[in-house]
């Protein structure tokens, strides 16, 4: 699925990039992030009724593929990429220091709702609700037709913490894959297919 920017009419409609380059990175976030949980929520449904209809089994994994093509340089991110913070409550990141270790731990705050314009805010739990274990997995690419923007091999996987039938970690060779670890205390980043890394909130995201 590739949505667009937006209808002109919503407030939080992905903008436009100005002659300067000057933009809100942290707002401009919030409007990627809106449209992929707006994506989500629509392939969620139709899912459903592929299931009713029996043309999904209860055995089949179900994975979305939501592309940033339309808006793919307001989607270029830093830190944890958009599609992972629109389905898991990661907020802003915090680094804090480790006198014993005489080192820097990186903890990310808590933010469980993506506001909004106008209207209710979006929860980013849509892989923590357990009426949306029907779906597997979240694949993100910020490349389309004609648009080559990014990496040769931009994919990036997150994982369902309550997906019935997950897929296997080495399903492919993502650019960026993250899976749930330790019950849901913390996010497990595989860059590459080697590189290791985890993101913990400061009270566990579960």
């Amino acid at each position: 699925m590739s949505p667009d920017q937006g209808h002109q009419d919503n407030l939080d409609k992905v903008s436009n990039l100005p002659e300067d380059g000057r933009v809100d990175a942290e707002d401009e976030r919030r409007r990627v992030e809106l449209r992929i949980t707006a994506a989500l929520a629509s392939k969620i449904d139709k899912f459903r009724t592929y299931r009713d209809a029996g043309i999904i089994d209860e055995r089949d994994s179900c994975v979305v593929a939501i592309s940033g093509g339309q808006f793919a340089l307001q989607a270029i991110h830093l830190g944890l990429p958009p599609p992972v913070t629109s389905v898991y409550p990661f907020g802003g990141e915090q680094v804090v220091f480790n006198p014993q270790a005489r080192r820097f731990n990186s903890v990310f705050g808590v933010a469980p709702e993506i506001v909004r314009g106008v209207g209710p805010a979006v929860q980013r739990t849509a892989f923590q609700e357990p009426a949306n274990a029907l779906i597997s997995g979240l694949i993100w690419s910020r490349r389309s037709i004609g648009n080559f923007l990014g990496q040769p091999d931009d994919f990036v996987f997150v994982q369902s913490q309550v997906g019935k039938r997950p897929v296997r970690r080495a399903w492919l060779k993502w650019a960026e894959a993250y899976f749930v670890v330790e019950d849901g205390r913390q996010l497990w980043a595989i860059k590459s297919g080697r590189d290791r890394k985890t993101f913990r909130t400061a009270s566990g995201f579960k």
